[in-house]
């Protein structure tokens, strides 16, 4: 089986999901989250993964605002989002 990656497009007011398998993204994956229902992003993915649980291999998030090790400050929103809780509320290596 390929490698199965769970994108996120993290913006301001909503968070969009989806799984990608073999480098293609799999439609009928997608989802989107409404940020002010969560307190920050491993709740939504742990709400997505909850849905549809199926093991990823890695996650790749595109986020509005600057990255620096291994941690982002949204521009547009107050969460503080750290790669190692990332990873562990996801399982993803």
């Amino acid at each position: 089986m390929a490698d199965r990656f769970l994108l996120a497009d993290v913006g301001g007011t909503n968070t969009r999901l989806g799984l990608a398998e073999g480098g293609v993204l799999l439609p009928d994956s997608m989802r989107c989250y409404r940020n002010a229902d969560f307190r920050g992003l491993d709740e939504i993915l742990c709400a997505y993964l909850e849905a549809s649980p199926t093991p990823i291999d890695a996650l790749c998030a595109a986020v509005a605002g600057p990255v620096r090790g291994g941690r982002a400050q949204l521009t547009n929103h107050s969460w503080l989002i750290d790669a190692a809780e990332l990873q562990a509320a996801t399982g993803a290596g």
